[in-house]
Formats: structure tokens, sequence, C-alpha cells
């Protein structure tokens, strides 16, 4: 075999390698959070919409990576996976997250779109902003047959689905901004207590007794007091 052969072979391996790699990081994608603090749920999804009532998705492996110092995975319950339904999961490397879901009979069904995985993470401590990222190693097509139950043709998943996929990320119960002009200013938090502390002295002014009210109470106990005098001087 001559050497210009050879390196026409090398030629097309190396291209080849490079069209796999960069359909492979097609599929690959990360979510920022902006500002978070400890106590905060993150929750990342990564969703896929891909296919029709022909072409479906065979099988998934893939990964979702964090920062183990900022987030933590509280419970493998808190990695879901909707459309799937169930998954392997292998939670136990920080900050990693490895899955792999198969069914090449029947498949699932993206057409619509629809949430690969869906992860809520625990925040540790505050921090400016963090990444999570989604990787695919494999994500396969299956092709059925409405006709037949919609089996799958051949029973072979054949292509690598290649685009696709996207990436999103909430937080949930975030802190107040300081700078939220919802939050009371220090001024306008001494007006309401003012203004409480105002209310209540008339509340207790309105409540208090009249005038009338006294002399009325007063004359009664005069008349009661004459009463016990009167009664006395008459037993004695």
């Amino acid at each position: 075999m001559s050497k210009k052969l050879l390196s026409v072979i090398l030629a097309i391996v190396v291209m080849a390698s490079l069209c796999i790699v960069n359909a492979s990081a097609a599929n690959d994608q990360s979510a920022k959070t902006g500002a978070i603090h400890a106590g905060d749920k993150v929750v990342f999804t990564a969703s896929l919409k891909y296919g029709d009532e022909t072409h479906l998705v065979a099988a998934i492996d893939a990964e979702v990576t964090y920062d183990a110092d900022v987030l933590k995975l509280e419970s493998v319950k808190d990695v879901e996976y909707p459309v799937f339904g169930r998954a392997t999961t292998n939670p136990n490397t920080p900050g990693t997250i490895i899955f792999n879901a198969a069914d090449g009979v029947y498949g699932y069904d993206f057409a619509k779109g629809g949430d690969i995985v869906k992860v809520t993470f625990t925040v540790l401590k505050d921090a400016a902003e963090t990444e999570v990222k989604f990787a695919t190693k494999e994500l396969f097509d299956v092709t059925v047959d409405p006709a037949n139950n919609g089996q799958a043709k051949d029973g072979v998943a054949k292509n690598d689905i290649t685009t696709g996929v996207t990436a999103a990320v909430k937080v949930e119960c975030p802190h107040v901004s300081d700078t939220d002009t919802s939050k009371a200013s220090d001024t306008e938090k001494a007006s309401d207590t003012a203004d409480t502390a105002t209310e209540t002295a008339n509340n207790n002014t309105d409540n208090s007794p009249k005038t009338g009210d006294v002399a009325t109470v007063a004359m009664m106990l005069v008349f009661a007091a004459a009463a016990v005098v009167l009664v006395s001087k008459k037993r004695a």
C-alpha cells in the first residue's frame, strides 16, 4: 500500500472522527442561574424535541454535571424523567449524575417536545451564579410502524440524534434583592410604626369611658351609700 493511499485513508478517518465529535457535542447544553443564595432551590431541565409518529427516541446515555461546592442533590428522588418515566440513575459522584434509559421496541415520544431530565438542587452557599451542564454520550432514534401497534420495524436503534436538545434552569424561592423596590425602607418602617402607635392610642381613647358616663357612675355610688346609711339607722 502506497504512502499516498495511507495518507488519504488517514485523512478520511480524521475527518470522520471530527464529524462524530461535533455531532455529539451538538446536544451538549448548559444553563446558568444568576445570583443565588443558601437555601434556594435550583431546578435544571434538559429538554428535547425530535421525531414524529414514525421516528421516536430509542435510547439515551447522558449525564448532568454541576458544582458540588455550590449545589447539592438531596436525594435521587430529586432526579425526574418526565418522558422516559424511569431510568437507571447513578448520583454517587458529587457533581455528576449519570443516567440511561432504553426502549428499542416502542421508543419514547418527543415529537412535541418534552423534558429528558429534571433535577432539583439545594443551594449550599451564596454565589453570583453557577452553571449546570447536560451532555449526551448516546442518543438514538428508532423507526416504528404505526400500522403494527407502533412497534419498531427492525427492533434496532439506528440513528444518532444530534440536534434538538435544549437546557434551562430556574431558581425557586429566591431571596429578595437589596434593590427590590417592594422591600420597605427604614423610613417607611418608622412611619408605619408611628402610624400604628397613633392608631392604637386613638382606639384606646375611643374605648375609654366618656365624661357623662363617669358622672352617672358617681351618682349611683352616692345613692348606694345613702341607702346603706338609712338602713343602718333604721336597724339601730
